[in-house]
């Protein structure tokens, strides 16, 4: 049988121990997986803890190519994606692969696998919390059929299960699929593409198919210290809110008007409105005294 050549994609910055263990789980995961080929690149995003360096000591054959720090998780992915292209080789599947998710053994036998019943289909590797072993990220569906914004996580299944789009914390894209809807959409610098990415694919026809159990461990990002923070400063949060890592007001713009109603202006200006009424809720709320 002729292997499925996959490119792996990876955006790191500044998270060496993670993104090693990344690529140690990703490389124990291709050498099970007898009907996978895997090629593997990887951009480092202006990192300086030695990150590139680390990944070349190690000896894997890994494509590393860097950024100046501004490229983020939808960029970086971006620019691997164009490196997997521009290398000749013809490409059977495309791995989005978070650098913080650790695959299992058998995740890419069970990706490839899937990708081949379920034809043409996106397929999504669930993860986990590594203490807990709670469902992390995995595929999503609307909550709210009006609004893209809105969505749940499927639950672990025993099945195969159909997804409305994904968290691409580990993710496979069939070359059919790339072919019709192209690559991540650089106007979302860094969340929103994978959403984006999988409405638009099942805009285009194709199926978004969740493998069944976990295929590895991600743990969840915290609040803590992000825009949803409440107890932050209010000028801190509205910058957090409008920073990369938050909803940025063009980004989320753009990704209403692309997936939303008609009123989408309005959905648009609801985090805003959010952060200062949590604000004021807090400004207004008596404090107990300390005894």
């Amino acid at each position: 049988m002729t292997p499925h050549r996959v490119a792996a994609l990876i955006a790191c910055h500044n998270r060496k121990p993670k993104t090693l263990a990344c690529l140690r789980a990703l490389f124990a995961s291709a050498d099970a997986a007898h009907g996978v080929e895997l090629h593997t690149f990887v951009t480092d995003d202006g990192s300086t803890d030695g990150t590139s360096d680390a990944i070349r000591s190690e000896g894997w054959p890994v494509d590393v190519t860097s950024g100046d720090g501004s490229l983020f998780w939808t960029g970086g992915t971006v620019q691997a994606w164009k490196r997997a292209l521009a290398s000749g080789l013809e490409f059977d599947a495309f791995l989005l692969l978070n650098d913080d998710t650790v695959l299992d053994v058998g995740a890419l036998s069970s990706l490839a696998d899937l990708m081949v019943q379920e034809r043409d289909a996106i397929v999504v590797g669930a993860t986990r919390d590594p203490t807990s072993g709670g469902l992390t990220y995995g595929g999503v569906v609307r909550a709210a059929a009006w609004h893209p914004g809105k969505m749940r996580r499927l639950p672990i299944g025993a099945e195969p299960q159909e997804a409305d789009t994904f968290n691409a914390n580990c993710v496979l894209v069939p070359k059919q699929v790339h072919e019709v809807v192209g690559m991540l959409d650089a106007t979302f610098v860094h969340g929103m593409s994978d959403f984006d990415y999988g409405l638009r694919a099942r805009r285009a026809g194709f199926r978004i198919v969740v493998a069944p159990g976990t295929l590895g461990t991600c743990s969840r990002n915290v609040v803590t210290g992000t825009w949803e923070d409440a107890s932050l400063p209010l000028r801190r949060r509205l910058a957090l809110l409008d920073s990369p890592k938050g909803l940025p007001r063009r980004e989320w713009g753009a990704y209403l008007r692309r997936h939303g109603p008609w009123f989408w202006r309005l959905l648009a200006v609801m985090p805003t409105a959010r952060v200062f009424v949590t604000w004021l809720a807090r400004a207004v709320t008596p404090r107990r005294p300390l005894r």
